[in-house]
């Protein structure tokens, strides 16, 4: 009797790894496959496609059809509007809630916040969360973030109170490491060694009252990956109780300019989050960064997880990633890179200890420094904030609160001080030469100075350097950017600044070692290219030109 696969597959011949190998090279044309080879951020080489070979073994976490709850976060202060808006979020479908920040002073205020709502509530106020689960009344039905090793405290006694009932005082805040700059195998350690710790600290009862938070991050395979890896190691460390798991989108990648892009970002991590397993996910808002979310901002969140249930029909399958040799791999690789680094902290005595010796806070601060390298050299692209802006946005007029310490941080504070200065500095590109690099010269300075909010004119290639010494001399503008062919540069460079009557800065396009000496005695200043630092270039020529001082 045929099995299923032998089916399904019957009428195609088998491809071979080496068969797939040379589809590859014939498609690079003699190119070298070894730069199809990609490196995470925790240093584990990816290759472009996994075979049985490489898996012998798929395992499933799952044998029944993935439900989550669709979580919905309200940022809104006073208790009474927040309860209105939480009413009528479960009207349209929503099936828990999250209060963040709310303001709560007594029981009296949760009461009143609480009143009417027939859902699991649940409680974000990080650093005070301590505070807050002293005032909450017994009854409640949902979980607080309150973790006591993020807030260098023991375990408070009211926690105790709850266990056993149906609200969960005690949070393993994963998300908290992912937003400090952790790596997906960084946030996974650092969890499973909060909840080892827990479960050293008070027994039995811990496994069972202990809800895990974890970041969904835009990572999209190493998302699925590290929900995946989470379960398998935990029920490795401590077989008795299953892991609860909740998610939310990442707050580390949201921008405030072309902000609609977070709702991409927002889509596909809820994707990934739901594909590895999550029991509840909340999908932040995707104006959260800058502003109290609207109602049109919170509701577009919480129809993006009704859009993946009802119309994708994401709560149809049990265990997607278990069929595929890539996800297995890269759920394997978690795994072991996660268990080892697990342990090291286990040798530096457990979560707490390696808190207080540093070992935590060392750790994030490379990853999150090597992040922001990537993002600040353009290796990683953020849409609209560190790569292809869009000229005409201004965000100054729809900041109330922005969110510090978010990835494109210091992009963003660029661009707000050039629209704080009141004017806008304008550079004026000087397109000569052959095609191809003049193009391309002049699409980069147009990113690369866009990203500050500087306004770029692009006249017509010129044909000689008179005219387009001519031109500059008649046209507004503030810097001056050659952008041709290395080769073309110093004869064009020498005649174009010669006829110049205006001391504006003159720069250039490209890296140019073998020529910069000679352009520089003619009076280019500065050349712009991809291995310029943005960051202190950009903040070099505001103050140049005036905008910051």
């Amino acid at each position: 009797m045929p099995t299923d696969t032998e089916t399904l597959f019957s009428e195609f011949e088998p491809v071979s790894t080496a068969e797939w190998q040379g589809a590859i090279e014939r498609d690079l044309k003699g190119g070298d496959s070894r730069k199809l080879l990609w490196q995470t951020d925790e240093g584990i080489t990816v290759r472009p496609f996994y075979r049985a070979e490489d898996v012998p073994e798929l395992r499933s976490e799952r044998r029944h059809a993935q439900r989550w709850h669709i979580r919905y976060e309200i940022s809104v202060h006073d208790p009474a509007e927040a309860r209105a808006i939480a009413l009528a979020a479960l009207a349209r479908g929503a099936e828990q809630i999250a209060f963040a920040g709310t303001n709560l002073k007594s029981s009296d205020d949760v009461r009143t916040l609480t009143n009417g709502i027939d859902a699991a509530v649940h409680f974000r106020f990080a650093h005070d969360a301590g505070r807050v689960l002293e005032i909450l009344p017994s009854g409640l039905r949902g979980s607080i973030d309150y973790d006591p090793v993020l807030l260098g405290a023991d375990l408070s006694p009211t926690a105790r109170r709850f266990f056993g009932s149906s609200f969960c005082a005690l949070t393993v805040r994963g998300e908290a490491h992912h937003n400090a700059g952790a790596t997906a195998v960084e946030e996974l350690a650092f969890a499973l060694a909060g909840g080892a710790h827990y479960i050293r600290e008070i027994g039995e009862p811990a496994a069972r009252e202990m809800v895990f938070d974890f970041a969904a991050t835009g990572n999209y395979f190493f998302d699925i990956a590290k929900l995946r890896a989470a379960r398998r190691l935990w029920a490795d460390l401590h077989s008795a109780n299953p892991m609860r798991i909740h998610t939310r989108t990442s707050m580390w990648n949201r921008t405030i300019y072309d902000a609609p892009n977070n709702l991409l970002r927002g889509t596909t991590e809820a994707m990934a989050a739901i594909i590895g397993g999550t029991d509840a996910l909340t999908v932040g808002a995707f104006d959260e960064a800058y502003r109290s979310p609207t109602e049109f901002s919170r509701r577009l969140a919480v129809n993006t997880q009704l859009i993946l249930r009802d119309e994708a029909h994401f709560d149809k399958v049990a265990d997607p990633g278990a069929g595929s040799w890539y996800i297995e791999w890269l759920t394997r690789q978690v795994v072991r890179e996660a268990l080892e680094l697990f342990e090291q902290v286990q040798a530096e005595g457990g979560l707490p200890r390696a808190v207080e010796s540093g070992f935590v806070e060392r750790t994030l601060a490379r990853s999150r420094e090597a992040k922001l390298a990537a993002i600040a050299q353009r290796r990683r692209v953020l849409v609209g904030t560190n790569q292809y802006p869009n000229p005409r946005e201004i965000a100054l007029p729809e900041i109330r609160s922005r969110v510090p310490g978010r990835a494109v941080d210091a992009f963003e504070q660029i661009r707000l001080a050039t629209e704080r200065s009141g004017r806008r500095p304008q550079v004026l590109l000087i397109p000569f030469g052959e095609l191809k690099m003049r193009r391309a010269r002049a699409d980069f300075v147009t990113n690369f100075f866009g990203v500050a909010g500087f306004t770029i004119t692009e006249p017509a290639a010129f044909a000689t350097p008179d005219a387009a010494a001519e031109y500059a001399n008649s046209a507004p503008g503030d810097l001056l950017v050659l952008c041709s062919s290395d080769a073309e540069y110093p004869a064009f460079a020498k005649e174009f600044t010669a006829k110049l009557v205006t001391t504006r800065p003159v720069l250039a396009a490209g890296q140019l070692k073998d020529s910069a000496d000679q352009l520089r005695a003619v009076g280019v200043r500065d050349f712009i290219h991809v291995k310029s630092d943005p960051i202190a270039t950009l903040k070099h020529w505001q103050r140049e030109l005036g905008v910051i001082e």
